[in-house]
């Protein structure tokens, strides 16, 4: 099977470098509108990337309105799962990631690195639970497109990061080695071994748009 792991399109805040969170729930603005489009037309149209079989979407505004565009273009079967809500940076939720804030994020950062990934920041949650919930929401939809079919995914930056390095390599520890920007597309197979990646952080169709890239 393969797995599409899809980033919600851009918000104000992405711009404004806040850290989101799962407790700041914006919408997309206009540019992430824009990518949602673009990556939905993309999905309905390119035969490279065959059209999932089933869409599972964080019920986040972001996340969710990015997957109603794909449903829509790709008529695609969906439903949102809470466990795929964004990692939840405990006090440094709604903070600005710079200055004193980016140092402490970094630290933790640099743990997880070094394989302590049951770090949490305080009054959030580790890496290694934020991989479990993610896993769990997606195992019985595997189970069901399984061997050929596609799932999609559409959930938020950090999550995403973890879930990848998760089912890549084996655990969350190098989950700075991957990056996806806003509304780009990573794409893994399964295989006897475990998963490989095929595409990673492909967001061609959103390259155009007016505005600087958002990490």
């Amino acid at each position: 099977m393969r797995l599409y792991v899809i980033r919600h399109g851009e918000t104000d805040l992405n711009v404004s470098k806040r850290i989101q969170g799962p407790l700041l729930d914006p919408p997309l603005n206009a540019r992430g509108r824009a990518q949602a489009q673009a990556l939905a037309r993309r999905l309905a149209r390119d035969a490279t990337l065959p059209r999932p079989d089933f869409l599972l979407s964080s019920p986040m505004k972001r996340a969710a309105e990015t997957a109603e565009a794909i449903v829509r273009a790709a008529s695609v079967p969906w439903e949102v799962d809470e466990r795929l809500i964004e990692f939840d940076w405990g006090v440094l939720n709604g903070m600005v990631d710079e200055g004193a804030t980016h140092q402490v994020l970094r630290r933790h950062v640099l743990a997880w690195a070094d394989g302590d990934v049951d770090q949490a920041p305080d009054g959030g949650e580790s890496p290694r639970r934020a991989a479990e919930r993610a896993l769990a929401a997606l195992r019985p939809r595997m189970d069901i497109v399984r061997p050929d079919g596609v799932l999609a995914v559409v959930a938020h930056g950090r999550l995403n990061k973890i879930l990848l390095a998760q089912m890549v390599h084996g655990a969350p520890a190098r989950q700075e080695e991957i990056h996806q920007h806003n509304a780009a597309i990573s794409v893994l197979e399964e295989t006897r071994t475990g998963w490989r990646v095929l595409i990673a952080d492909d967001y061609a169709h959103a390259k155009n748009l007016e505005g600087e890239e958002t990490v």
